[in-house]
């Protein structure tokens, strides 16, 4: 565990040496996105209204069950201390969130989401998962997360986001 520590670190703070004006804008920007999932629902009703309301469907309960079993059961589980917590120096872009780094929940929350909608829209799906991707990286850019966090939150989302679609 210690090496992944040092791994981590090492990783952030190569990350942290790459800020700048416009990245921190634009890694702000990409970071609100995922607030409350809000780029996600923003999907869902997208495809309530114009497409598939199955695509609605997959999105809203991999969602659901990504909060319960990512953001409500794994994190109280770990709670890992935030890197933005660890380093209290560091200037924040964003307000400081609350709560465990470990998995990282806006990484687990797009990514199964993405997840659902590339199941059954891959044009769409793609800039889902690219959209994903950046909200991912936002958060290790922004000091919120340890590149671990995000990987576990990843994999966690792609899982939720299989067993939603797999439901259904």
């Amino acid at each position: 565990m210690k090496n992944c520590t040092r791994i981590d670190e090492k990783l952030l703070f190569q990350l942290f040496k790459k800020r700048s004006n416009t990245m921190d804008w634009f890694m702000c920007f990409i970071t609100s996105l995922g607030n409350c999932s809000m780029i996600w629902l923003a999907f869902s009703l997208f495809y309530w209204i114009y497409g598939d309301r199955q695509v609605t469907k997959a999105i809203l309960l991999s969602l659901l069950l990504t909060i319960i079993g990512n953001n409500l059961i794994i994190k109280s589980l770990c709670m890992r201390k935030r890197p933005c917590d660890k380093y209290k120096d560091i200037k924040m872009l964003i307000k400081r969130p609350i709560g465990s780094s470990f998995p990282s929940g806006h990484a687990a929350t797009s990514f199964a989401c993405a997840t659902a909608i590339v199941a059954y829209d891959l044009r769409i799906g793609s800039i889902a998962l690219i959209l994903a991707t950046l909200i991912a990286i936002s958060r290790v850019y922004l000091f919120v997360h340890f590149p671990s966090d995000v990987l576990a939150g990843i994999l966690s989302g792609i899982t939720f986001g299989l067993i939603g679609i797999r439901i259904l």
